[in-house]
């Protein structure tokens, strides 16, 4: 509701107002995201790591929070993930997977277990009684050893176009702007290219993300890139070529517009 209280306010006071506080209560939901997602990877570290499926629980966790928990779980220990929020008299747990791993289908061969559960392929949700979570978290991990394998848990990342670095120009990259905005059901269109050389990079913010700066077997073209969450790669970048996955996206820095790629993997 203060979203919506935004939106209509046609105070520009008010609006100003609103505005801080909407900032700080998503300052707030990441700072409590952070804690939580500390106390999963802990979690996670404890346990086995031939697990198939991880599945970590909080006493006091946010549920409004544990979806992208999940998320960021299966970006850094490409597993399905399942986080439970713990409460008195109920468990709220949401899911997200990897790969080519049917998490609902997963979950829904141990559905006796939930009060209430629903989603797809990709992602899913339930509560459950918490006194029924370690139970409910053996079966799930014999059920995923029985139907998962290694290969259906290598994360897949779908390229749209191999292109070449004469065809990454700002045009093109306006052009693909008119087909925003992108998010569920459609994606950023993805690009492929193997003819970039790295010639200064470094890790970028708090080191997770990788900042490059490539160029072109002829020298001409010059492109800035960045990669979040892929600062753990930069010993990739002392190779004379280099594959690239990536968006392409218009970068704005002092008036000027220039085409940059939002990089998703490098090898």
């Amino acid at each position: 509701m203060v979203g919506v209280k935004l939106l209509i306010s046609e105070n520009e006071t008010e609006a100003s107002e609103i505005a801080y506080k909407l900032n700080r209560m998503n300052e707030d939901r990441q700072a409590i995201g952070q804690s939580m997602l500390n106390e999963a990877i802990e979690q996670v570290q404890a346990e086995a790591d031939d697990q198939h499926v991880l599945v970590v629980r909080g006493r006091n966790w946010h549920p409004g929070v544990i979806g992208i928990t999940a998320s960021r779980l299966t970006e850094r220990f490409f597993r399905p993930v399942v986080i439970i929020a713990e409460a008195e008299e109920i468990g709220r747990g949401s899911a997200r997977t990897v790969g080519s791993v049917n998490i609902y289908g997963l979950l829904h061969q141990c559905a006796h277990h939930f009060i209430k559960f629903g989603g797809h392929k990709e992602a899913a949700g339930f509560s459950i009684t918490p006194d029924g979570i370690t139970e409910f978290k053996q079966e799930l991990e014999a059920v995923a050893r029985a139907h998962v394998t290694p290969t259906d848990l290598l994360p897949i990342l779908t390229i749209d176009a191999q292109v070449a670095p004469a065809d990454l120009t700002l045009d093109l990259a306006n052009a693909l702007n008119t087909l925003s905005p992108f998010g569920q059901g459609n994606p950023a269109p993805v690009f492929y290219c193997d003819q970039f050389r790295p010639v200064e990079f470094k890790r970028v913010g708090s080191g997770d993300h990788l900042k490059i700066t490539v160029v072109d077997p002829s020298g001409k073209i010059v492109l800035d890139a960045i990669g979040f969450g892929l600062g753990d790669k930069i010993d990739l970048c002392h190779q004379n070529q280099i594959e690239l996955a990536f968006n392409l996206e218009i970068n704005h820095w002092r008036g000027i517009n220039s085409p940059q790629l939002q990089l998703l993997d490098i090898r």
